[in-house]
C-alpha cells in the first residue's frame, strides 16, 4: 500500500527494522559521498607562497562509517575537497604518499590529515552526519605550526524515495561544513607567518 503523506512514521520504523534484520543477516548497503560541490572562497587576493606538501593517513581515502546496516564511505570525497582546498590557498601543494617522501621533496611545511571519527544518527525530522578530522602542520624539523580537530556536520530531511541522494548528501554537506571550519581555523591562525618572514630574513643565495 503506498503511503500518501511526505513523511510517514510508520514507513520509516518499517525501514529501519528491515535495516536492522539486513544488519543481523550480514548484508549491509554502502553508500559514497558526492562530490564537494561548495568549497568555501579564500579571502585572500593571491595566494600564500608556500610549498606544502599533502599527506593524508592511507585509511582516509578509505575511511567508512559502519551504523545499522549502513556503509558510509566520505573519504574519497573528502580527501578530494582537502587538496582542492590547500591548492586554492597555498601557491604548491604536492601530493605525499609517505612522510618519508617529505625529506626529498622541496617543501616549506607539511599537512597531515586524518579522519579521528565520525557518527551517523537519525534526528528529528532528518539524518545527520558528524565527521571528525584532525589536521596537523609541522615544519621541515618536526616542530607543530597548527594542529586542531574540526568538526563537520551534514544534515538532510527525509525522503524515503531518494535515501541514497539523502545519505550521499548527508556527508557531502559535513564535509563542506568542515572545509569551511578548516578555511576558518586556518585564517585565524595564520601559522604560515612565520615561514613567510624566515624567507624574508634569509639572505640570497642559501
Amino acid at each position: 500500500m503506498r503511503c500518501s503523506h511526505r513523511y510517514c512514521r510508520q514507513c520509516v520504523v518499517i525501514s529501519c527494522l528491515l535495516a536492522t534484520i539486513s544488519a543481523g543477516a550480514g548484508c549491509t548497503t554502502t553508500y559514497t559521498a558526492r562530490r564537494t560541490e561548495n568549497l568555501p572562497v579564500v579571502p585572500l587576493e593571491g595566494k600564500v607562497p608556500i610549498r606544502l606538501g599533502l599527506y593524508m593517513q592511507p585509511q582516509v581515502r578509505e575511511y567508512t562509517t559502519a551504523t545499522s546496516g549502513l556503509r558510509l564511505k566520505p573519504g574519497g570525497s573528502l580527501g578530494e575537497g582537502i587538496e582542492a582546498l590547500m591548492r586554492s590557498l597555498f601557491s604548491g601543494v604536492f601530493l605525499l604518499g609517505s612522510m618519508s617522501s617529505a625529506n626529498s621533496a622541496d617543501l616549506d611545511a607539511i599537512l597531515m590529515v586524518d579522519i579521528l571519527g565520525s557518527d551517523f544518527d537519525e534526528g528529528y525530522g532528518g539524518y545527520v552526519y558528524n565527521i571528525l578530522v584532525g589536521y596537523t602542520v609541522t615544519d621541515l624539523e618536526g616542530r607543530i605550526l597548527w594542529s586542531e580537530s574540526i568538526l563537520g556536520t551534514g544534515k538532510r530531511s527525509f525522503a524515503a524515495n531518494l535515501i541514497k541522494r539523502v545519505y550521499s548528501d548527508c556527508m557531502r554537506l559535513a564535509i563542506e561544513d568542515n572545509l569551511d571550519n578548516t578555511l576558518a581555523s586556518m585564517m585565524k591562525n595564520q601559522w604560515w607567518r612565520p615561514l613567510l618572514e624566515g624567507q624574508q630574513q634569509s639572505p640570497e643565495g642559501d
